[in-house]
């Protein structure tokens, strides 16, 4: 809903253009991605589940001014070991001549979260992750990758060999069963 509401002050009009942002629905015909250009609204209220009003630059991955050069340290084998240094995670995957997955998501992106709640924590998908270099980019901080991979909404997962080419892409939110497919075909 977008509404103009005209202010009188001081015998000017002031013009002011009034949003309402609503929640992504849970099946809006999309297949569960945002795409920023599409005239899309994201619900950064405190029940949507990628609302985050503060962002803590020691725990957030990506942040302007962090360093971001050593890779975070991660859970115990209950969850996907992720790196969050592009450089050195495909640097990795070229030594070592492992599949990368790369998880391209924000902040803000609701099915971003559940991607991470629902899916990447399934103990199949978390066993199978063990075969690849686990990447997660942060589209917001890293434009140059998300123009290099052409990525167009949130989340996209990219699966690359361990050459560094393409193999294939997810785009949107995607459930445990249709990634594990995914994964087992790289």
């Amino acid at each position: 809903m977008k509404g103009i509401l005209p202010f009188v002050v001081l015998g000017a009009v002031v013009t002011v253009a009034l949003v309402a942002v609503f929640a992504l629905p849970e099946d809006d015909g999309d297949g569960g991605v945002y795409r920023p250009d599409d005239g899309g609204t994201v619900d950064t209220g405190p029940d949507d589940p990628g609302s985050n009003p503060t962002v803590d630059p020691d725990t957030s991955p990506d942040v302007p001014g962090k360093d971001t050069s050593i890779d975070e340290p991660q859970p115990s084998s209950g969850e996907i070991t992720w790196s969050y240094d592009y450089e050195s995670a495909t640097a990795s995957a070229r030594s070592s001549g492992k599949p990368v997955m790369i998880d391209f998501y924000t902040d803000w992106c609701g099915y971003c979260v559940k991607l991470d709640e629902e899916t990447y924590s399934d103990p199949a998908v978390i066993a199978e992750s063990q075969r690849f270099v686990n990447l997660k980019v942060d589209g917001d901080a890293r434009q140059d990758l998300v123009q290099q991979y052409a990525v167009s909404g949130y989340p996209t997962i990219i699966f690359l060999d361990g050459s560094g080419n393409e193999v294939s892409r997810v785009p949107g939110f995607v459930d445990a069963n249709s990634l594990l497919s995914e994964m087992q075909k790289v």
